[in-house]
């Protein structure tokens, strides 16, 4: 899940984890794409996610520590990946409202969405950055998700990744 401040990539982590699938790191990964099929690497662990997303994913959740700065708290219990896993699907979300949908994107718009959430330290970053995105445009599935802003939608969004991971093979 990739996508600007506040595209719901930490609601929609904790809606998926809360569902078995294990969240992978919050506000960041490690992408090896070197390999045959790319990997990545946990980062932190749990999902900044606001009082309200908390409460509808239910039991077995609890909000720790104090809020941030947006009013987000760091949910525990949720199943956590604890390696690195291959990665087979993109998914950017675009928080712009509306109704749900979801678009497979073509390589060349794939990899221009992918380079805007790379990280890129200095001008040989900028270079790398570019190189691996477009090699990882040209390998991986991508879609994007355009995230209505309310949350009786969050279920529905959860679904539609979970079909592109299961119809990305």
């Amino acid at each position: 899940l990739c996508g600007p401040t506040g595209a719901g990539k930490s609601t929609m982590a904790a809606a998926l984890a809360a569902r078995g699938h294990g969240a992978v790191a919050e506000d960041g990964v490690v992408l090896n794409a070197t390999d045959e099929l790319p990997v990545i690497w946990p980062g932190l662990h749990g999902c900044l996610v606001s009082a309200e997303v908390s409460e509808l994913l239910g039991e077995g959740t609890t909000a720790t520590r104090d809020p941030d700065r947006r009013g987000r708290r760091l949910v525990a219990g949720l199943p956590t990946a604890a390696a690195a896993l291959p990665l087979r699907q993109v998914v950017v979300l675009d928080p712009s409202g509306g109704e749900l949908d979801v678009k497979r994107l073509e390589p060349h718009l794939a990899h221009r969405a992918l380079l805007e959430n790379a990280l890129m330290p200095g001008r040989a970053g900028l270079q790398a950055a570019f190189a691996a995105t477009a090699r990882l445009a040209e390998r991986i599935p991508a879609a994007i998700l355009r995230m209505p802003r309310r949350l009786d939608q969050i279920a529905a969004a959860a679904d539609a990744i979970e079909w592109l991971v299961i119809d990305s093979g």
